[in-house]
């Protein structure tokens, strides 16, 4: 769009442009042009001084400030006009000054006038010392001040929470409500039975270095809790050391007893080689480190796309073309022009970013859709070539067969629903979708990647639980029956384990204490006692725990029938509809499956993706923005924190 404007100098543009650019960020990049125009426009309007100033001043007085005002207007030639440059009357006020020094006097006695006004207001709103006695009728301001509310009404609790809501989730600047939130939070995760966490890190525009830990857990009800524990400032080099130690000191902040309670924590980060050398570094018997299943498989993507020449290229000239776009406003309005003409969707084209899962593939679909448009357009350009028949063809074979792989990704990049149950379903379904793409050696070689990514994913027990314990899925997830049998013993094992009372564990110690106590006792008071008394007595301890380790064993064995029977059961039900959500239908039925719901809601609590700490830092980006560039990291901080648990 051109802005059109008579400046006394290009400065002047300069800063219409610059005012331009912050109505239209990326918020707001779908403002229309007609009504980006009417606020630049609003913005060098000068001030409707007799709206804002009429109140307290008589008509005489609004009269000789209106002369004073607009004095250029009737002193002037009427072609020439003083120039608001920053949208407020400080360039007026001096031009008045020194220009029209009669005007200026009236001016300055109009604002003495209105300043002497408000003194006098605000005298008569203070009471006297004997409202008693004053005729005068009550004023509201010090009725107002008797009533306020009191700190402890809900009145007052209702307005503040409404007002921290606002604040915090418009992600404005913020000082308080951090202690509230946290105290909340720390309350939840002393009663998790199990943990899941993502962790990630990002560079702000301002280059300062943030790392995100996300944490995710259920609760007896099965309603999924997810939450943004730190997105901490660390300036440090993101080594191994560093990057395990802060995120030991973020869990030590809000679960200051984690390493004395039987609490496993599940690690989801991206393939980066500093992040996994860091997750070794962790207590093996304490978290369990998993990589992003979005990562890894764009990872996959990537990889084939390398080994395949004639493909790179055709992606080397589909970025050209597009950058060709987003930088020529000629053509990008021709573009849109010939695409009402054509009767297609009026899209721009959308440019790669390689921080972005899928960007590439979204580039050549926007591409392939505006095929006829973007042809047309580049048939009057000479600098841009146009993609050749075969290219087309290329690119429109390669959306077709990324097209399973997105929306793989998009469904396992939820924090509200259960992921990780969905790895090893996706993964078959993506194996079969392979076979069968145009681009057969393209889709040999993913195939191929993938397995070279997951060797075996049906073994992997953090795999395999969740899926076989999904509603959705349960032992039907599985190809290999090896697995499948492997998962569905230790399923029973884990039950056997959680189902084992601690009071019966501590019973043997227990008898054994008082047969030693008793043994004493009678050495005590009887000194006759012989050697084959004691003989008597080591004998018949030993026959006592021999059946009690008979009777444990035989106890042992009932409950692992009973525990087998139970999942048979729960594998004999119907599945569940693949829309419907495991976390309702484990609420429902968690009664009937008491020990399935426990493991339940320890597995199916596990990210699949580290997305949930990427969404922090898409939150973050929209508060350190380059208008917001020196905001203190503290300060962004808790804006993020605030910003993402408020919504839960």
């Amino acid at each position: 769009m051109a802005i059109v404007t008579i400046p006394d100098s290009s400065a002047h543009c300069e800063s219409v442009f610059s005012t331009a650019r912050k109505n239209r960020i990326d918020q707001r990049s779908a403002l229309s042009d007609s009504t980006l125009e009417s606020l630049q426009v609003l913005k060098a309007r000068p001030v409707d001084l007799e709206a804002k100033l009429k109140k307290g001043f008589n008509r005489e007085t609004l009269k000789r400030l209106k002369s004073a005002y607009y004095v250029s207007k009737s002193s002037h030639n009427k072609s020439k006009k003083v120039a608001a440059r920053y949208g407020n009357t400080s360039n007026l006020t001096g031009h008045i000054e020194t220009s029209h020094k009669t005007e200026a006097v009236q001016l300055k006695k109009a604002l003495e006038e209105k300043a002497s006004l408000k003194r006098k207001l605000k005298d008569e709103a203070v009471p006297s010392e004997s409202p008693g006695t004053s005729s005068k009728q009550t004023k509201m301001v010090p009725f107002l001040q008797d009533k306020k509310w009191g700190s402890q009404d809900k009145r007052q609790r209702d307005c503040n929470k409404k007002l921290t809501e606002m604040i915090c989730i418009d992600l404005q600047p913020v000082s308080i409500a951090y202690m509230e939130q946290s105290s909340v939070i720390k309350s939840k995760l002393k009663d998790c039975v199990s943990l899941g966490i993502t962790l990630d890190h990002w560079t702000s525009v301002a280059q300062d270095a943030y790392m995100a830990v996300t944490a995710h857990f259920l609760s007896d009800n099965f309603t999924i809790s997810d939450y943004c524990l730190n997105v901490a400032h660390m300036p440090e080099s993101h080594t191994a050391v560093n990057i395990s130690e802060a995120l030991l000191s973020c869990l030590d902040v809000w679960i200051p007893d984690y390493n004395e309670r039987t609490l496993k924590i599940y690690v989801v980060t991206d393939n980066a080689s500093n992040v996994q050398a860091a997750m070794r570094q962790l207590p093996s018997s304490k978290f369990v480190p998993l990589n992003c299943f979005a990562h890894t498989l764009q990872l996959a993507v990537n990889d084939a796309v390398k080994k395949f020449f004639g493909l790179e290229k055709v992606i080397a000239k589909a970025k050209v073309i597009t950058k060709h776009f987003h930088a020529s406003a000629k053509d990008t309005h021709s573009l849109a022009e010939k695409q009402k003409s054509l009767g297609v969707p009026v899209h721009r084209l959308k440019s790669e970013c390689p921080t972005r899962w899928n960007s590439l593939y979204y580039l050549l679909e926007r591409l392939v859709e505006q095929r006829e448009s973007v042809t047309a357009v580049l048939a009057t350009n000479d600098k841009i070539n146009d993609l050749k028949k075969s290219e087309w063809k290329i690119a429109a074979s390669y959306v077709s067969a990324l097209k399973p792989f997105e929306d793989a990704t998009n469904m396992m990049s939820a924090s509200r629903y259960a992921t990780s149950s969905m790895i090893i379903p996706v993964l078959h379904v993506l194996n079969e979708q392979m076979k069968d793409v145009e681009m057969n050696d393209f889709g040999k070689q993913i195939h191929a990647n993938i397995n070279a990514r997951w060797p075996e994913y049906e073994m992997k027990l953090e795999f395999a639980i969740p899926t076989y314990l999904d509603p959705r899925f349960k032992n039907y997830g599985f190809n290999d029956d090896t697995a499948r049998d492997r998962t569905a013993k230790e399923i029973v094992q884990l039950m056997l384990d959680n189902a084992k009372n601690p009071q019966v564990i501590e019973t043997p110690s227990a008898c054994e204490s008082d047969i030693k106590k008793q043994s004493a006792s009678a050495t005590e008071s009887s000194e006759t006692a012989t050697t084959s008394k004691k003989t008597v007595w080591e004998i018949f301890k030993k026959m006592v725990d021999k059946k009690k380790q008979t009777a444990s064993e035989h106890s042992t064995d009932n409950l692992r029938e009973k525990m087998e029977h139970e999942l048979q059961l729960f594998c004999s039900e119907e599945l569940l509809e693949p829309e419907k959500s495991p976390f309702d239908w484990w609420k429902t039925n968690k009664t009937r499956y008491s020990n399935l719901a426990k493991l339940a809601q320890v597995f199916l609590s596990i990210p699949a993706t580290s997305v949930p700490s990427e969404r922090m830092f898409s939150k973050s980006g929209l508060i350190i923005s380059n208008r917001r560039s020196c905001l203190e990291p503290f300060f962004a901080e808790q804006l993020t924190f605030l910003g993402h648990n408020l919504r839960q």
